[in-house]
């Protein structure tokens, strides 16, 4: 059996004993697995600060600063961007908003913060199917965002609408996802309730405020590359350069 869920479902949804109410923060912690050739760098050990009403999303093992080298395969030099704070996603809620701090070309060698609206997920929850993760009984369910599916797993004891990177929508804290195409994996770690105080919950600062939400960015990100293009080949070289794969495919403004 199957039923489609509306992510205001959520707002509803009565908290069970396993999880406090109030404004204390509790940390998941996932290990992340993305093969797209522009994310590797921040794989390893991420974790997701919440409580009900935010979260913020951090890479642990991501560069802390930016490190250039020379590509071996076409001797062109490149540059691995880094970020002492973990490049991270501080999620509203109730807001649907979300802000994250990212590299940009408005600032050399330095991070924006893109605000924007939480994407939409339509979740469908299948109900007969269920696993424990964690020691947590957790429900499946499927949704499409931004030119990916995804297969994730939550756990309704813990009922926070949130998961990792940006993922949201599910009556329950995201525990696993996973991408069909394999290129996209968060698997859980470990599970601290309670643990932490409000004020660990901070959006990120110290970046330049971009007046654009994320789609806009990455088309202002790609024409930028196709103006140095442009240019590089008025001068007389003959070259391309690579937009590297990335978790959000963006052929999609949802």
């Amino acid at each position: 059996m199957k039923k489609t869920i509306d992510i205001m479902y959520f707002l509803c949804f009565l908290a069970l004993p396993v999880f406090t109410q109030g404004q204390s923060v509790s940390r998941a912690i996932y290990i992340r697995e993305v093969s797209a050739d522009g994310e590797r760098e921040r794989n390893g050990l991420t974790s997701l600060y919440f409580n009900q009403d935010y979260s913020i999303f951090v890479h642990h093992q991501a560069p802390l600063g930016d490190t250039s080298f020379v590509d071996p395969v076409n001797g062109m030099p490149s540059t691995v961007s880094g970020d002492s704070t973990g490049f991270p996603i501080y999620k509203m809620h109730k807001e649907r908003k979300i802000m994250q701090r990212v590299e940009c070309r408005q600032v050399k060698r330095g991070t924006c913060i893109v605000t924007d609206t939480l994407g939409t997920m339509n979740w469908e929850i299948k109900q007969d199917e269920a696993k424990e993760i964690g020691g947590f009984a957790c429900e499946k369910a499927v949704a499409t965002f931004r030119g990916r599916t995804y297969e994730a797993w939550f756990a309704p004891d813990v009922p926070v609408s949130s998961g990792p990177f940006k993922f949201f929508g599910l009556p329950g804290l995201i525990l696993e996802i996973k991408s069909a195409d394999d290129v996209v994996k968060f698997s859980f770690h470990s599970l601290e309730l309670n643990r932490y105080p409000e004020s660990t919950l901070q959006p990120p600062t110290n970046g330049l405020s971009l007046n654009m939400d994320y789609t806009y960015f990455i088309e202002d990100w790609y024409l930028f590359i196709e103006n140095q293009e442009k240019q590089l080949r008025a001068s007389g070289m003959d070259i391309t350069i690579t937009r590297a794969e990335t978790i959000e495919m963006m052929n999609t403004r949802n």
